[in-house]
């Protein structure tokens, strides 16, 4: 009769565990998947910034000048 508690215990510490996984934005929150988006440019620097990554260009402007 011990393991039963400790499994009802497990299991909502399981549960609880899981939560904030549930609370992340989605993809289509953010994006529209139907537009499709071309970025040119070089690429300067690269972020693995935990959940997330960043991707840095330098992009040349039709009149000459870069803009970061």
């Amino acid at each position: 009769m011990r393991t039963r508690p400790f499994i009802l215990i497990a299991g909502i510490g399981m549960l609880l565990a899981v939560m904030p996984l549930l609370a992340h934005h989605s993809f289509s929150a953010e994006y529209d998947q139907s537009k499709v988006v071309t970025l040119t440019g070089k690429m300067i620097d690269f972020e693995w910034v935990n959940p997330h990554s960043w991707v840095h260009l330098e992009v040349t402007n039709p009149d000459g000048t870069k803009t970061i």
